[in-house]
């Protein structure tokens, strides 16, 4: 199996932050893998375990990081640097290009430091969605859910159809995936926002020729299948 493990913020004061862990725990986490013998791996290694040309190690770990935060910039990209370890980094495009939520103002890496960090061979980016880290109306009351696995709901029209919602999320992806090319940076994959997925996104992400899909599924990963990571 494949341990994959998700961070966020690596925050010097993870009390004032969601989905922070503390720089002292991450480093710690870190040397602990080590000592303890995991060997981290990248997804261009897991793409040639796919083809055959590689052999999957023992205690294999891939270390995942969601929406670009200046601390992976800041303070993991040293550390890795200096251990030489391999990462995954999920971009969020419309974030990038201003469209991200007031709380996350100033807390993101721009796109300069995301063209220096993709020049790296251990640092492999992916996309996190165009624009659907929001809620979408689900239901006649109001309530909002995920958009990568909800299907629409508009007064007076009603559910959105399996068209229009492959559409909407085709559309999404194509727009995201369009995004880092343009930055110089062609994704190999995507992790799903929130971790929610149907098998509508997992087909738009193959057919636009994203080889990894990154969610949050129970279970380790396995050899038999690593195009689907949880």
């Amino acid at each position: 199996g494949l341990i994959a493990l998700t961070y966020h913020d690596v925050s010097s004061d993870p009390a004032k932050a969601a989905f922070a862990v503390s720089r002292q725990d991450f480093a710690e986490q870190i040397e602990f893998l080590l000592a303890h013998g995991y060997r981290p791996v990248s997804l261009d290694f897991l793409s040639k375990v796919r083809r055959g040309q590689a052999s999957l190690p023992e205690k294999a770990v891939l270390l995942t990081f969601d929406d670009a935060y200046q601390s992976y910039h800041d303070f993991v990209q040293p550390l890795r640097k200096r251990y030489g370890i391999p990462s995954v980094l999920a971009v969020v495009t419309g974030w990038q290009d201003g469209l991200r939520p007031p709380e996350y103002a100033a807390k993101l890496m721009t796109w300069n430091e995301l063209r220096e960090l993709n020049r790296s061979p251990l640092i492999e980016i992916v996309t996190h969605s165009h624009d659907l880290h929001h809620g979408v109306r689900s239901n006649p009351d109001g309530n909002l859910a995920q958009p990568g696995s909800t299907r629409r709901y508009q007064p007076g029209s009603g559910y959105e159809s399996e068209p229009q919602f492959r559409a909407r999320l085709r559309h999404d992806l194509q727009t995201s995936v369009a995004r880092l090319k343009r930055e110089g940076i062609t994704p190999r994959g995507v992790a799903w926002p929130y971790g929610a997925h149907d098998n509508v996104l997992v087909e738009e992400a193959e057919r636009l020729g994203l080889e990894f899909q990154l969610g949050l599924d129970d279970g380790l990963a396995t050899g038999a299948d690593l195009s689907r990571i949880n």
